[in-house]
């Protein structure tokens, strides 16, 4: 299930922006001189359409987020397009995806963990040890216990996590959501290892597990429905303070030891700005970057201004997945076979769903500002890691 949309623009814009401090989303490099704080270094490399240059290293880049807010910081809650963003650069994840080109950046490899699991032969039964040597940026050792606690932080009633149904599946974990257990019996830890029981085999369980939701996390953190801004990290960054509804600081994990870009010292970002107004300080230099996208009426003078995919304007296409949620209640959706996506032939997708039809289209566009260029790494694309639907499906329907 993919997070939450602001707008098709902010996840591929925003995606790009924050790779320099922990490889997110990457989908291209805008190229450019200038340089911001800190030690910067020269040279440029160019491949395809883009333009990439050595990473500036030092100083704070400078984001708008444009006509909104993240949901949440809180790992267990965050379920938004910018938070997820966002938590990519301060999550350890037992399994991620690498900040590589395309394909390798879609393929999870292990982060947190210092291999793939052990399967049991009925596929129920997953073992996985945590690598040593990775700590908190408050200095606490990562352990299996801090995934463990993850997992059953999102079980937890109290939480209302939107995940609890993802793993609903663990032995034990129907006990936890209905309040009669504080822990998932099928999750259990032995020095360094985390074992998983399942009720069933479920293929899916390691891009679950490659989700924010489940990062390290410290073993006390409360669980509070409404959610914690601020909490130490084990990624390249952590959230240092959080204003809602007006702004964001990350900073350095003084102790991470991973293999994931950690350039700038910290990522400013302000919400809810003006997105024309952040435009001009774009071009001026003043901020480095706009996560919630352009103004629409902008792109044709940009084109002709800067060029497509010459440098600080770039315009990509996106492979994603979306789903619409059913009520199977309703006497218009009783029907098997009104439940079903009948895409056509074409350039464009056309879905329908009874009587609704929607054209898909994603060109993602964005612009960065010239000092950030040298901060900005390659293309590189991720897909969402799992696609839910809720309609019953068989190759009876399809």
């Amino acid at each position: 299930m993919r997070p939450d949309r602001r707008g098709t623009k902010t996840l591929r814009a925003s995606a790009a922006a924050l790779v320099l401090g922990a490889g997110l989303l990457i989908l291209s490099a805008c190229g450019g001189g200038g340089s911001d704080e800190g030690n910067n270094t020269t040279g440029s490399t160019s491949g395809g359409n883009t333009t990439t240059a050595p990473a500036t290293k030092g100083g704070t880049l400078k984001l708008n987020m444009s006509n909104t807010d993240v949901d949440f910081t809180d790992p267990t809650l965050a379920y938004g397009s910018a938070s997820w963003q966002l938590e990519y650069a301060t999550a350890l994840r037992l399994y991620n995806y690498p900040d590589k080109p395309a394909p390798l950046g879609s393929k999870l490899v292990p982060e947190g963990a210092a291999g793939f699991p052990v399967i049991s032969q009925d596929g129920k039964t997953y073992t996985i040890t945590v690598k040593n040597g990775f700590k908190f940026s408050d200095g606490t050792p990562v352990t299996a216990e801090n995934y463990a606690y993850a997992i059953n932080r999102a079980l937890s009633p109290k939480m209302q996590s939107p995940v609890a149904t993802f793993i609903s599946d663990i032995v034990g974990a129907k006990e936890v959501l209905d309040g009669k257990a504080d822990k998932a019996s099928g999750v259990t830890v032995a020095g360094n290892k985390l074992t998983i029981k399942l009720n069933s085999a479920d293929g899916g369980l390691l891009a679950k597990l490659g989700m924010p939701f489940f990062q390290a996390i410290p073993t006390d953190l409360p669980i509070d429905s409404k959610g914690v801004s601020t909490y130490a990290s084990a990624g390249p960054y952590y959230f240092a303070n959080r204003a809602v509804g007006r702004s964001i600081l990350m900073k350095k994990n003084p102790n991470y030891t991973g293999d994931r870009p950690q350039n700038v010292d910290q990522i400013q970002i302000d919400v809810n700005t003006n997105v024309n107004q952040s435009l001009l300080q774009v071009k001026a230099d003043q901020v480095d970057y706009d996560m919630g996208g352009l103004p629409p009426s902008s792109h044709s003078q940009l084109a002709s201004q800067y060029g497509v995919n010459k440098g600080q304007y770039q315009v990509h296409p996106l492979v994603e997945t979306d789903y619409i949620a059913l009520n199977t209640a309703r006497p218009a959706f009783r029907v098997i076979a009104s439940r079903v996506f009948f895409p056509t032939k074409g350039r464009s997708m056309t879905t329908w769903v009874g009587r609704w039809r929607r054209k898909s289209r994603s060109m993602p566009l964005w612009m960065c500002s010239r000092r950030s260029g040298r901060s900005l790494p390659r293309t590189k694309t991720q897909p969402h890691s799992l696609s839910v639907g809720v309609w019953p499906f068989t190759s009876s329907t399809a």
